[in-house]
């Protein structure tokens, strides 16, 4: 399984990707959302770990275009990755969240992690 991982924050980066090695994922990192968007436009993730507050594109806004990319695609169409928020606010109600399959409110342990992908992986939350 294939990861991307878009934060600005190194120390979240960091985290979030030993967390991933651990459970058996390839990672790539990303500082911004564009990065996120055009990583997404080359390779085939099977995850994408957006946080929310990032300078330039949000991350609702990254996810909306990584959506959007994958719909109109030339290629055989392959699953959209999921697309999993990663945010210190607080979620004020599902339609906060609508472009995401998920999301995890920082700080987040390894365990929360896990659930959230076992959730997406038997169809829990997409």
């Amino acid at each position: 399984m294939h990861a991307l991982i878009a934060d600005d924050d190194e120390l979240n980066r960091t985290l979030l990707r030993r967390m991933l090695v651990r459970s058996a994922w390839s990672v790539d990192e990303v500082t911004d959302g564009q990065a996120a968007v055009d990583a997404c436009r080359h390779t085939d993730y099977d995850l994408v770990l957006l946080d929310i507050r990032m300078p330039g594109m949000t991350g609702h806004e990254t996810a909306r275009l990584i959506t959007r990319n994958h719909e109109v695609r030339p290629e055989p169409k392959s699953r959209r990755p999921w697309l999993v928020a990663v945010t210190g606010a607080d979620r004020k109600s599902k339609e906060d969240f609508v472009s995401f399959d998920a999301y995890l409110q920082k700080p987040f342990m390894l365990a929360e992690l896990t659930a959230c992908l076992d959730s997406l992986a038997s169809g829990g939350d997409r």
